[in-house]
């Protein structure tokens, strides 16, 4: 269960009479003092202590109960001699309620994991958005805005008439060059260009291929800009298959 409120809050609510599996934690407890041993007897007094406390206190306590089937390490405690009552019900119980405390600890540390993330988050924010400002400002474009605009203008209607008349009326190739390196914002300009090379393609299929790339798939290059190794596969299987036999390659 996701949360949007506070930490404590959410502890409340899922440690609560109406959500807890009381049935299953009074039976651990039960097990830990029919052993009778001091480990079994001061588990069981842990358990109902922490039963009898208010919703608060609960969730302030989290860890306390939670202790009750974990190891010093926070794994499951479900059998080791002389930690564990014998009793053969004991183990799948005893894993349930690990199961369940491992789940909320898990919700837990992701809120605070996004706790620490959110100003870094809206710093990164109010910096794009006055980057933004300034580009416009000076009417300025960046890298990516040159990519999107082209990739803009090449869905339009037309615009790759224009740019096959400003390349002396035709092209009969498009080179894509460390084709790794591509991501999908640079892959629609790829498509664009193609569309409407591959309209007018068969009229001259004897001509050489039209797609010639140079790549190297490997994953210590995928952080750049914003490459991801299974677009460059996808595109690759599907940009060929689009063309004619003859001018495959």
């Amino acid at each position: 269960m996701a949360f949007t409120g506070s930490v404590q809050n959410y502890l409340e609510e899922m440690l609560s009479d109406s959500v807890i599996d009381r049935a299953s934690i009074n039976a651990l407890a039960d097990m830990n003092r029919q052993w009778g041993t001091k480990r079994g007897n001061e588990r069981a007094d842990t358990v109902v202590q922490w039963l009898a406390m208010d919703m608060p206190m609960r969730a302030q306590n989290f860890g306390l109960i939670r202790s009750c089937w974990t190891n010093g390490s926070g794994a499951a405690l479900t059998t080791s001699k002389n930690y564990t009552p014998t009793d053969p019900a004991y183990a799948e119980i005893a894993l349930a309620l690990y199961q369940w405390t491992e789940s909320i600890g898990g919700q837990i540390q992701l809120a605070k994991y996004a706790d620490r993330l959110a100003p870094a988050l809206l710093a990164g924010k109010a910096f794009a958005l006055k980057y933004q400002e300034c580009k416009q400002a000076r009417g300025l474009v960046d890298f990516d805005d040159m990519i999107g605009k082209t990739a803009a203008l090449l869905s339009q209607g037309g615009m790759a008439d224009w740019v096959r008349y400003k390349l002396d009326r035709q092209y009969d190739h498009i080179l894509i060059d460390e084709a790794q390196d591509t991501n999908e914002a640079q892959w629609d300009i790829a498509r664009a260009l193609s569309d409407d090379f591959l309209a007018v393609l068969a009229a001259r299929v004897a001509k050489a291929a039209p797609f010639l790339r140079w790549a190297t798939i490997s994953r210590r290059f995928s952080a750049f800009r914003a490459r991801i190794p299974k677009i460059t596969v996808r595109q690759e299987r599907i940009l060929p298959r689009r063309l004619p036999k003859p001018v495959r390659s």
